[in-house]
């Protein structure tokens, strides 16, 4: 489990349905029992309004079936045996903004 792989949990505390889950947590700590995330939904926002989410279109990569967004407001740490299944991984271009905007999303 690496940070920008997208893997399927159905044990998260939202909505109890399987989701995609974005790895945003360090490679160097992939020896822990848990792992950050960002959920991800495939409900459509306007951009505009909603500055904490990031669209994720769909890829052969990423696997995502639907176009996405990745929800900066939903960092869930997930226990690694929850993680069921690896579907794809997010390009590092669109990893990077992800990160950025996290990081704004939790500023002052």
């Amino acid at each position: 489990m690496n940070r920008g792989e997208l893997w399927v949990s159905a044990d998260t505390g939202h909505a109890s349905k399987p989701r995609p889950m974005l790895i945003i947590q360090s490679d160097r700590h992939n020896k822990d029992d848990s792992v950050i995330t960002c959920l991800v939904t495939s409900h459509k926002v306007n951009l505009i309004d909603v500055e904490y989410r990031v669209e994720l279109p769909r890829t052969p990569e990423n696997g995502l079936v639907i176009d996405s967004y990745v929800m900066l407001d939903k960092l869930v740490a997930v226990p690694r045996r929850r993680l069921n299944k690896l579907i794809g991984k997010v390009d590092s271009e669109k990893l990077k903004e992800i990160h950025g905007r996290i990081m704004d999303f939790l500023d002052e």
